[in-house]
């Protein structure tokens, strides 16, 4: 048994089974409406899918532009451009760059 885990994980590594063992992310919201297929598709019900968005802080599903679930469990939400965070660039401003010493 443990020869068969070795083998198919060198042939994951190599891309040659990549595609049997782990799936490919599937969209949940597109455009701030909810993909219902792709819900049934990975088995997740719409209140434990708006209770995995509340943790990450978006209480509203509108100002989503995508939400995945990428092939190792993890939500990725993108927010709209109108709003997501403010960052630097946004107003023009030069960051100094910082270091982290150890």
């Amino acid at each position: 048994m443990y020869y068969f885990y070795k083998i198919f994980m060198r042939l994951s590594l190599h891309n040659k089974l990549r595609w049997i063992l782990y799936e490919s992310p599937t969209v949940l919201i597109r455009n701030g409406d909810i993909d219902r297929k792709g819900l049934k598709k990975v088995r997740l019900p719409v209140d434990e899918f708006l209770a995995q968005l509340r943790i990450q802080g978006i209480t509203d599903t509108t100002t989503v532009e995508m939400a995945t679930l990428e092939d190792s469990g993890v939500l990725s939400v993108i927010p709209k451009a109108e709003y997501r965070p403010v960052q630097p660039a946004d107003m023009d401003i030069n960051v100094k760059r910082e270091y982290l010493y150890l």
